[in-house]
């Protein structure tokens, strides 16, 4: 029992004069990770300033001395290393330095970034890129892209091997994309059959899309003309009226039959701010709907002239309404005595209430006031009360409707 006890007092003792020392090297070890990190956070944020200023060497010397640190910036110093041994020329090194990254961090949020720098540097050198239709999506696209710039003309099939694989629709649109940068012969002739659909009919609508970027208002215009698609032909005419194509949407929107389409090309004149060509679309039109198209159009133009002479000279009712309360959406200095004077000179009641639907959407509280001071219709009073009081917190508004009540 003695020597189990004497056994229990030395183990105590030996614990007691073990725990202090034990203890008393957690700080040093601390203090020794703490100066580590602080020392790789000011080596790292001093080679940041350099590549910033554009100091190339000093900046691959800081961030080589991180990367030796082997701590949490190892691998993004190496990115940064690469980077600035490329912008000095050192293309060989660079290589190097990116490939000494993936190899010792191959799960780093750093290696596409170093993917992509690789691409870069070769191309650079004159080294083709050589993409693959099954690799990593966003690198393929940056190597076609600089293979594109290198050399169109082995970039172009292997596009159309993108093209026409199963790659997801993205990748296809991104290849699409990099098509369209090029401009050479061959390049637009494949984008052209695309937008046509005589090929990849998935990718007609992007197609039409980037001849509109591209301002190919020619080739748009015929695809227009051969295309039985109203999707084809609705994509062509937002496209025009982004590249302005107002000679082809102006004969679209005199000569198109379907009359979702003759809107369309009526959104797209105006789109392109297509002024003079709407008014004259207005005069000749026929038909009331499209009339109330070419009307809404002023909203886009900003034509607030234009439909002040639609008001003034228009005979259909409706139209002019129509035209009225679209006065009080396009605003203007000149707007609230124009609808004053036509509240008070026309004799058509829905008209007069367009007006006064207007001077409301203009926010012009104090005419709606006197007009309804001298109103002496109790219909159109009250509308114009329904008016006033729709417009919030207005002082003006609220003082009448005060009035009223105290009455």
């Amino acid at each position: 029992m003695m020597k189990r006890l004497s056994i229990s007092i030395l183990l105590m003792s030996f614990a007691a004069a073990y725990a202090p020392a034990q203890q008393s090297d957690v700080p040093s070890m601390n203090f020794a990770a703490s100066a580590a990190d602080k020392r790789e956070d000011e080596l790292y944020r001093d080679g940041t300033d350099y590549v910033n200023d554009g100091k190339w060497q000093a900046a691959a010397d800081k961030f080589a001395q991180v990367a030796k640190l082997n701590g949490s910036k190892a691998d993004g110093a190496l990115y940064w290393q690469a980077y600035s041994l490329n912008k000095l020329g050192q293309r060989a090194v660079a290589i190097e330095t990116l490939a000494t990254l993936q190899k010792n961090y191959p799960r780093s949020t750093w290696v596409r970034d170093a993917q992509a720098l690789q691409v870069e540097i070769r191309s650079a050198s004159g080294q083709a890129p050589t993409p693959s239709v099954d690799g990593d999506e966003d690198l393929k696209i940056y190597a076609l892209n600089s293979l594109m710039n290198m050399n169109p003309d082995e970039a172009l099939p292997l596009i159309q091997k993108v093209l026409t694989s199963n790659q997801p629709a993205k990748v296809k649109e991104k290849a699409l994309f990099v098509l369209a940068q090029s401009g050479s012969p061959k390049a637009n002739e494949l984008i052209g059959q695309i937008a046509r659909g005589q090929s990849q009919p998935e990718l007609q609508r992007k197609a039409i899309q980037q001849l509109g970027i591209r301002g190919d208002r020619e080739l748009l215009g015929q695809i227009y003309a051969s295309s039985t698609s109203p999707d084809a032909k609705r994509e062509v005419l937002r496209s025009l009226g982004i590249c302005n194509g107002r000679q082809q949407l102006l004969e679209a929107a005199r000569n198109e039959k379907d009359p979702d389409l003759k809107r369309e090309a009526i959104r797209g004149l105006a789109i392109a701010g297509a002024r003079e060509e709407l008014r004259q679309l207005y005069a000749s039109a026929a038909d009331p709907e499209s009339k109330k198209e070419l009307i809404r159009s002023t909203v886009i133009t900003g034509d607030t002239q234009g439909l002040m002479t639609i008001v003034q000279n228009e005979r259909d009712p409706d139209l002019k309404r129509e035209a009225v309360r679209t006065l009080g959406i396009n605003g203007g200095k000149d707007v609230s005595p124009m609808l004053v004077n036509i509240y008070n000179g026309d004799k058509n009641p829905e008209i007069r209430r367009a007006a006064a639907q207007a001077l409301f959407l203009h926010g012009d509280a104090h005419s709606l006031v006197q007009i309804a001071k001298t109103e002496t219709d109790p219909e159109l009073r009250k509308y114009l009360v329904q008016q006033l009081s729709l417009m919030g917190n207005n002082k003006e508004a609220v003082d009448f409707l005060m009035q009223i009540l105290e009455k």
